[in-house]
């Protein structure tokens, strides 16, 4: 059966608009902050094979669990295992695997009697249970460190929720309550796709509604393979480096070689280091998740997403490296710094065959802050905050980076910092951006963020903080001559004589009691620049002057560009002399695609 076109374009933007509505519900109805501020799920459709057809506001994060999820679950429940009423839960590593803060819930739709689509939805759980709050065990050596992990479970039916089946993994949770406000806040969402596919249906018919999904999956297809046409044939290698794994201080390579062949493209990562004994290893779907992203972005990224959009893209991985980690594995850091670092990989190879595509890296890590105790306005019930806090993005090859935002893999909002006070026993001292950690270049890397929270809980009663990054060694690489992006890290009571770096032999995945009063600042990278820093415009560099992104000695350090430090106007005689002594060239020393390897020093 055919579809004709306008009947298709309506039966598309419809399927879209459903998985956006679904998105909106859970954010609006959620009540863990990092869902409902910060938007840390992602919705999607199906068709009755399990073919994924619509995705809703996304995180790139999840873009290769989806593509298997139902498919993946179906080969659990077997052939006829899903029945009308039906809704599942599971975070195992075995349907669609991440991390086990990524809870997915599915329900398999039905239209007369007969199984003919499913809705999905997948949102990131600030605490799984596990050794410490928020789940993030930075020194975990096994899964059962990280959390519960619950196998695809029935948690309704026909006759209704399984309270049981749900009061058991609650138990296993901290803040039971708010995540039994997030379960209800899915189930609400994907009910809400199946009577708006029940609509759909009645409307169109599902004969209409299968060709339709046919000839989408087809179209993305199409349009991806003659995207993928336009990237010169060829191979391209490059490789960067994660700081460590959490357990052991050694630095862990990650590289891709990118091959272009017509309208196909393969990554091969089987250069990777092996699997490591602390969590950054990266489960395979977690793994295409990042490729796919990394392809997206230097192809089109207005192709609708679902399974057609995948084919064209082939990855390849060595079973028991750090990139197709063995079941049981610790994985927690996956989905934020190794998966953001092989996104810095394909990227860095795809630079050398579309160098007007690609930025340079950002600022490569999620640096995430956790805070988990008991809240004494709440008569010690227990809490978890958890946040991002935003990097540098690295710069463009026309423009400037974009200062304090997500980077890649995850694309959470901010957190207000009402909100953030309001609901934990914690207050923000200071959140503003870091001058001068753009990576200089003819367009300056995006700035990083500082947050300084202090701890208010009760004496006696000290809260735990966890650290989630990267990048506090290594440094985002810049392209075509330009300068890394500044480091990050993280500092316990700065400014104050008790001033120390968050203690242990990896500082950047590691817990560590705050006790009450003290402060713990979060400071993340900033990207790299694009280009040789002494070709900047004048009037660019005066201007992130005046802005404070940029430092009147940085000015002239990085860029040639000499100021008043009274009056901040330019001085043209010395900077003509100082850019005329440098040459213009000598500036550009960032690491650059051609050399096969990232930022790590």
């Amino acid at each position: 059966m055919s579809v004709d076109p306008v009947t298709l374009s309506v039966i598309r933007t419809y399927l879209e608009a459903v998985a956006e509505e679904m998105g909106d519900i859970t954010m609006f109805t959620a009540r863990s902050n990092l869902i409902k501020e910060g938007g840390d799920f992602s919705t999607a459709l199906y068709d009755g094979q399990g073919r994924l057809v619509a995705h809703g506001r996304d995180m790139p994060a999840h873009q290769g669990l989806f593509p298997v999820l139902v498919e993946q679950a179906v080969g659990k429940l077997g052939p006829d295992g899903a029945r009308p009423g039906d809704l599942f839960l599971t975070n195992a590593e075995d349907v669609a695997g991440s991390h086990l803060n990524d809870v997915k819930m599915l329900r398999p739709i039905f239209w007369e009697d007969r199984l003919v689509a499913w809705a999905a939805n997948l949102a990131h759980w600030p605490d799984v249970g596990g050794m410490v709050p928020g789940s993030y065990y930075g020194q975990a050596t096994e899964i059962f460190q990280e959390g519960v992990q619950i196998p695809l479970v029935r948690i309704e039916s026909a006759e209704g929720v399984r309270e049981e089946v749900l009061e058991l993994i609650l138990k296993n949770v901290r803040g039971s309550q708010e995540r039994r406000g997030d379960v209800l806040a899915q189930r609400a969402a994907v009910t809400f796709a199946e009577r708006r596919l029940g609509e759909l249906f009645r409307k169109y018919g599902v004969a209409t509604f299968e060709a339709a999904c046919e000839a989408l999956i087809a179209y993305s297809e199409r349009r991806m393979r003659a995207a993928i046409a336009t990237i010169p044939d060829g191979r391209y290698a490059f490789e960067d480096h994660l700081d460590d794994d959490g357990v052991s201080a050694r630095p862990v390579r990650i590289r891709a070689v990118v091959e272009v062949d017509g309208d196909g493209i393969t990554v091969d990562l089987r250069g990777s280091d092996d699997q490591t004994a602390g969590p950054v290893n990266s489960p395979r779907t977690q793994t295409c998740s990042a490729v796919y992203y990394a392809v997206r972005g230097v192809t089109d990224p207005t192709i609708p997403s679902n399974a057609g959009l995948f084919r064209p893209i082939r990855v390849v991985t060595r079973p028991g490296s750090v990139v197709d980690c063995a079941p049981g594995a610790p994985r927690v850091f996956c989905t934020h710094e190794t998966a953001t670092r092989i996104v810095d990989v394909c990227l860095g190879a795809l630079a050398r065959a579309v160098p007007d595509r690609v930025p340079a890296a950002g600022c490569g890590s999620s640096f995430i802050a956790i805070v988990g105790g008991r809240d004494p306005r709440r008569g010690g019930a227990h809490y978890a905050w958890y946040e991002p806090v935003p990097g540098g993005y690295g710069a463009r090859p026309t423009k400037d980076g974009i200062d304090g935002t997500r980077v890649h893999m995850g694309n959470t909002a901010n957190t207000p910092v009402e909100v953030f006070e309001r609901d934990y026993p914690l207050r923000c001292e200071r959140y503003e951006l870091r001058p001068d950690t753009g990576g200089p270049g003819r367009w300056r890397g995006g700035l990083g963020a500082v947050k300084v929270v202090r701890a208010l809980d009760l004496p006696g009663n000290a809260p735990v903080c966890t650290s989630v990054s990267d990048r506090n060694l290594t440094e985002p690489y810049g392209l075509a001559g330009g300068r890394p992006g500044t480091r990050g890290g993280f500092v316990l009571d700065e400014g104050t004589p008790s001033a120390r770096p968050m203690p242990g032999a990896c500082p950047g995945k590691t817990s560590h009691v705050l006790e009450p009063g003290r402060t713990w600042s979060i400071r993340a990278a900033g990207g790299g620049g694009w280009g040789d820093p002494f070709t900047r415009p004048v009037e660019l560099v005066r201007a992130d002057v005046l802005e404070e992104k940029v430092s009147v000695e940085a000015a002239a350090r990085d860029y040639g560009v000499v100021l008043d430090p009274r009056t901040l106007e330019v001085d043209e005689a010395a900077t003509a002399a100082r850019r005329g002594r440098r040459g213009g060239g000598e500036a550009g020393t960032g690491h650059a695609p051609a050399a096969h390897q990232g930022s790590a020093r």
